[in-house]
């Protein structure tokens, strides 16, 4: 028997207050997941990176999926041969709300006659071989009832990607969900969350969106359970940080122990540099003023999932001296958290990491997921606390 269980939420009930700046969300899980996420992204696996012999969460007839051919794909995935065939994918569309539909295709017979959109809704296209590497094909409509969406090829072609838009979204997210958030108010959102900063590659996503290569990430079953392990990318930096400005939060940023001091170091300049700098002026270029992200977390639970950091708190603080010294050289104003594991399993690797740091930083966030921090524990050298 199912069984729905209703949870009501009143916002109008004030039963305490959150300090100023303690109250973040940590944007980790992005895509569909439990409760439906943040992008406006209708399609699963829409980059085909997640595959075995035919690709994830879609149907396919005559469909080749090529998987060892990456640097092929304009978004560095796999990708779909259609010959004669079709692949779909089910997919609930809302009556009267308007969609955008559109693939990255390449011809490989002299014509291919490629159809695709929602199930009764679909446009057909003529694409010619040539030389460049792939065409864009896209269309709007407005919904109808349809649980389907559809690419068929008559003829040969490689399909690299799909996507499927409401046409109102927001930098690719979802305005009711943004709407929710608004009403949560976070003083503060952390990108790209917490453990998939360890996988997030800042500079891919400033790509135009189709052209990302894919997030992939199995080891941890948590992050991307909805979408076969994968995430097609959709929401990068830029798109983070205009999200924190339509919600009047503070951006912060979490960067993984496994970056380069160099990498750590564009990405500040990118962030917070003026134009005169090299990554200030492709942000500049691309019509963003500096984002000045005062905030930024160095690594996050090493000790669970930081591979040869997880083993040795004295490696995992002499990454942290490295990536805070380079990261501060290209901004000296920027505040750093450093992370500890309170659970007394974890304690040695903890003081092993706190004996070996001899970096400036700001802050300590204690990672105990059960029961409080001992009143007698105040914080690490004068440093400010909080708690996960």
């Amino acid at each position: 028997m199912n069984m729905i269980k209703t949870v009501s939420v009143s916002l109008s009930e004030k039963r305490g207050l959150f300090e100023s700046g303690l109250f973040g969300i940590n944007l980790e899980l992005t895509r569909k997941v439990f409760f439906g996420g943040l992008s406006a992204q209708m399609l699963n696996n829409r980059k085909f990176f997640s595959s075995s012999t035919v690709p994830d969460g879609w149907e396919c007839e005559n469909a080749r999926c090529v998987t060892d051919r990456k640097d092929y794909s304009p978004c560095g995935s796999n990708y779909v041969i259609l010959k004669d065939g079709y692949i779909s994918q089910n997919c609930i569309i809302a009556k009267d709300t308007k969609y955008r539909a559109s693939v990255l295709i390449k011809a490989l017979s002299d014509k291919a006659e490629i159809t695709f959109g929602i199930k009764g809704q679909e446009r057909s296209f003529s694409v010619f071989s040539d030389t460049s590497p792939y065409c864009e094909l896209a269309f709007n409509f407005t919904g109808i009832s349809a649980e389907a969406f559809i690419i068929s090829v008559r003829g040969e072609a490689c399909i690299f990607a799909a996507s499927l838009l409401p046409t109102d979204h927001f930098f690719n997210m979802r305005r009711d969900v943004i709407e929710a958030l608004r009403e949560i108010a976070p003083s503060s959102i952390r990108f790209p969350g917490g453990c998939a900063a360890d996988h997030f590659n800042w500079k891919e996503s400033l790509k135009p969106c189709d052209l990302r290569k894919p997030i992939f990430c199995s080891d941890k079953w948590f992050l991307f359970p909805d979408t076969y392990n994968q995430d097609s990318s959709d929401i990068g930096i830029n798109e983070f940080i205009m999200l924190c400005k339509e919600l009047g939060a503070e951006p912060e940023f979490t960067v993984s122990l496994f970056s380069s001091p160099i990498d750590a170091k564009e990405l500040v300049e990118y962030c917070n540099g003026d134009s005169s700098t090299k990554y200030g002026n492709i942000r500049q270029a691309s019509g963003f003023d500096p984002f000045n992200i005062k905030i930024w977390y160095i690594g996050n639970e090493a000790y669970y999932f930081g591979g040869q950091y997880k083993e040795n708190g004295v490696l995992a603080a002499m990454r942290t001296n490295e990536l805070i010294r380079s990261m501060k050289s290209a901004d000296p104003s920027i505040q750093t958290v450093i992370g500890l594991a309170w659970p007394e399993s974890l304690q040695k690797w903890s003081k092993d990491f706190v004996s070996a740091l001899d970096c400036e930083f700001d802050y300590v966030s204690y990672h105990n997921y059960i029961g409080i921090l001992p009143d007698e524990t105040q914080g690490l050298n004068g440093k400010a606390t909080c708690q996960m």
